[in-house]
């Protein structure tokens, strides 16, 4: 994925560097799906096909690439075939196309998502079953990378790092995460304000997350909502900010 590197924030000025990260543009009727818990069972395809065909635009880009797979077009036989996960694959490797090319791929150009996938493998251990919020994240990395690499003048903006080490910490939660994206992007922000080495003894010490974020300046914090706030709307999803993240 494109990701860009930076330097720890109390090493430079913050004038000379913003941290902000890319709102980039992902679809709603795409990242809801996303966000559920779907799984691979046949009343969860009926579901899916009835949402998809809820939607024009959904349901129109299914006609088009899915025919391969059942020249009719149902949407069940489809999900059916793929499974939830193939289908889901193969849509985000259409949308990844289509941002980076400014244009529909003719078919479904399947190697767009591998990276996103070796990541979300990373991520199995420490997330709840039948979620895809670890894929959504990496469709979102892989999106404002890219969206980076089409804006080259847009100084100060970054794509969240997500190291092996900072997945790592991931260790320290006592249950599987449902929102594991968001404690990924918690976890980065705090780590770049914070380092390394006093994260990992504040996780140790089992305070919560209010805590840590007591610890950061006036200006930290609000370079910090703003970068919730820019994946919240790229995701589509503002609920975080009133409910509970694990």
């Amino acid at each position: 994925m494109g990701r860009v590197s930076l330097p720890k924030v109390n090493e430079c000025l913050y004038n000379e560097i913003v941290l902000i990260y890319p709102n980039v543009i992902l679809p709603d009727y795409f990242t809801r799906l996303l966000r559920a818990n779907i799984q691979n069972v046949p009343a969860a395809y009926n579901e899916l096909g009835m949402y998809i065909g809820s939607n024009d635009g959904f349901w129109a880009l299914c006609q088009k690439y899915f025919r391969t797979v059942d020249e009719k077009g149902r949407l069940e036989t489809i999900i059916k075939a793929l499974g939830w996960e193939g289908f889901r694959d193969r849509m985000a490797s259409i949308f990844i196309y289509r941002y980076t090319n400014d244009a529909w791929p003719e078919s479904i150009p399947e190697e767009c998502c591998y990276e996103i996938l070796q990541f979300e493998g990373k991520l199995t251990q420490y997330k709840t079953e039948n979620n895809s919020r670890a894929f959504l994240l990496g469709l979102y990395l892989e999106m404002a990378g890219r969206w980076i690499s089409k804006n080259t003048s847009a100084n100060g903006y970054v794509v969240p790092e997500i190291t092996d080490e900072l997945i790592g910490l991931l260790k320290y939660s006592k249950t599987r995460i449902i929102k594991i994206d968001w404690i990924l992007i918690l976890l980065f922000q705090f780590k770049t304000f914070l380092g390394m080495d006093e994260l990992k003894g504040i996780l140790k010490s089992e305070d919560d997350y209010s805590t840590i974020y007591k610890k950061l300046s006036v200006k930290e914090r609000e370079i910090f909502t703003k970068n919730l706030l820019a994946y919240g709307s790229s995701i589509n999803e503002s609920d975080f900010f009133v409910g509970e993240v694990v």
